[in-house]
């Protein structure tokens, strides 16, 4: 692979089809959680020297295992030079499905190669994303957005059916797992009874939240068992929905991380043809440090 080259991108203003991916800076160079072909949660190295997105062998391997990678998807053999200069033989494949935070593009070329080599985000993944910048003093990947993640299912009820909330917690953990603050921060209303504290300000959500994910740079959420969902008896445009959610945080400053299960309360508000939360209460059930 080419050597790697960091640069700050000049600022070419953020559209409003642009979304904001909070980074991890570890040795010198930056991190963003990516997910291949809806399976392999991965750790991309952002590397604007790389011509393309490059996977050691044990990811091919697990995208083997679980069948996203077809036979149709082995593109050939080449060869590419690597960080010491020297040229090595690569096997060049198609990723069907690549996703930064809430963001999607499809068919991919990566090579793979080399069983402990970085996980690059290079420039057949990078030039789609265009235009893209990275920030390094706030440690942000700007990318431009225009294939967004399947919006979830909204009806026009004033009432928020059991399938859409099911459907929104769903979404709500799969933007966690991605470190998407701005997405997880675009699911709550303006003031919020959060963790215990009555009218928090979203702004002070999006610093828990950034703070929170700079802590954790690998967030592993999905939920275990939909506990009850009731309906206010006051408000018909609101639901409280009880789940619970198994997850595994990593952080990579002392290798070290915490395993458990949490009890999350949600109380949704439909609006607008929008669903947002109002109130979220989580209690811890167990955990385990690592």
């Amino acid at each position: 692979m080419k050597k790697i080259l960091w640069f700050l991108v000049l600022s070419i203003g953020t559209s409003l089809n642009a979304e904001n991916i909070l980074l991890s800076h570890r040795g010198g160079v930056y991190y963003t959680p990516g997910i291949l072909n809806d399976k392999v949660q991965v750790e991309f190295v952002v590397d604007s020297g790389a011509s393309m997105v490059y996977i050691p062998n044990y990811i091919f391997k697990q995208l083997k295992a679980n069948g996203s990678i077809k036979k149709s998807d082995l593109l050939g053999r080449g060869k590419s030079r690597i960080a010491n200069g020297d040229i090595v033989d690569i096997l060049i494949v198609n990723i069907q499905k690549l996703k930064i935070g809430r963001t999607e593009i499809e068919n991919i070329k990566a090579g793979v190669g080399g069983d402990n080599s970085s996980i690059l985000l290079g420039q057949s993944a990078l030039k789609r994303f265009e235009p893209w910048s990275l920030d390094t003093a706030k440690g942000i990947l700007s990318i431009k957005s225009n294939k967004a993640t399947k919006k979830i299912y909204i009806s026009s009820s004033q009432k928020i059916g059991r399938s859409e909330a099911i459907g929104f917690i769903h979404h709500y953990l799969s933007l966690e797992n991605s470190r998407s603050v701005e997405g997880v921060v675009s699911l709550y209303a303006l003031e919020v009874n959060y963790l215990g504290k009555e009218k928090v300000p979203i702004e002070s959500i999006s610093v828990q939240k950034e703070r929170f994910f700079r802590e954790w740079h690998k967030i592993q959420m999905s939920m275990i068992k939909l506990i009850e969902t009731k309906e206010s008896s006051v408000h018909s445009n609101q639901m409280s929905i009880t789940y619970s959610v198994a997850y595994d945080l990593h952080s990579d400053f002392g290798h070290q991380g915490k395993s458990g299960q949490t009890l999350n309360t949600l109380i949704l508000e439909k609006s607008n043809a929008s669903i947002k939360i109002i109130s979220e209460k989580v209690k811890i059930l167990s955990e385990n440090s690592y």
